[in-house]
Order: C-alpha cells, then structure tokens, then sequence
C-alpha cells in the first residue's frame, strides 16, 4: 500500500525515523491484539492484523507528508 513512499523515505535518508514508527506500531499492535482479542476471541485475532496493517500505513504516509518534502528541498538546495 505504501510502497513508494517507503522507497521515497529512503532516498531522502529518513530511514531512521521508520525505527520510532516500528515501534510505536509494534506497542500498538500488542495493545490490539490483546483488546480484541479478548471481545471477539479468535476472529479479534485475525481482525488484528487488519488493524496493525492500516495502523502502519497511516503512519508511514504521515512520515513521508512531514519528512520527504524537508529532506528533499535541503536536498536540492545544498547543491
């Protein structure tokens, strides 16, 4: 879903700034599972993933709206 955004975050060098999103979404998806899984049982499982898939995403197109543009533009205007 996000896959060229992904690859823009890595050429603009903002590949350190995925480790904090990593694992927001990872503290997250512990927090998901357990909720659901305990209102819905075994399909609150499966429904986890869906959660984490679109919690993840959200958080990359957010990183790449705020970081991309910044890093490119510095990018062009350091030549």
């Amino acid at each position: 879903l996000v896959f060229g955004q992904l690859l823009m975050i890595k050429v603009a060098g903002q590949m350190r700034s995925m480790v904090g999103l990593r694992v927001a979404v990872t503290v997250a998806s512990l927090g998901i599972v357990s909720i659901l899984t305990e209102l819905l049982g075994v399909t609150g499982a499966g429904w986890t993933a869906v959660a984490v898939a679109c919690l993840f995403t959200a958080g990359v197109q957010t990183l790449y709206l705020r970081r991309v543009p910044v890093a490119v533009a510095s990018m062009v205007t350091s030549r």
